[in-house]
């Protein structure tokens, strides 16, 4: 449990962190399963141990709350994407600044 959590940390940062071109999306997507699968059997393993359990249900929480953005990595990470893809990207993000603004 303490590795996974670990790494999950350092995961996250790098993802969150890094530039998005050197996040490889499918190598993501298995980190997160294996983490979330990980913590899930510790959760349940340490119900004796309420501080364990805690660190791993704390874990497991940041996992679920990651998860919903793994489709919009891969999908901006997709080796389909050009240069016409990023411009819409950039004009769609532009606008939505607009209207957070307005």
């Amino acid at each position: 449990m303490w590795l996974t959590a670990s790494d999950w940390q350092k995961w996250y940062d790098s993802w969150m962190n890094d530039p998005l071109t050197t996040i490889d999306a499918e190598q993501l997507e298995q980190n997160v399963n294996n983490a979330f699968k990980t913590v899930f059997k510790c959760v349940k393993h340490f119900k004796e141990i309420p501080a364990c359990q805690e660190v791993a249900m704390e874990v497991k929480e940041k996992i679920e709350n990651f998860k919903p953005y793994i489709p919009l990595i891969q999908g901006l990470r997709n080796p389909g994407m050009r240069s016409r893809h990023w411009e819409q990207v950039r004009r769609r993000i532009h606008m939505y600044r607009l209207r957070m603004h307005s």
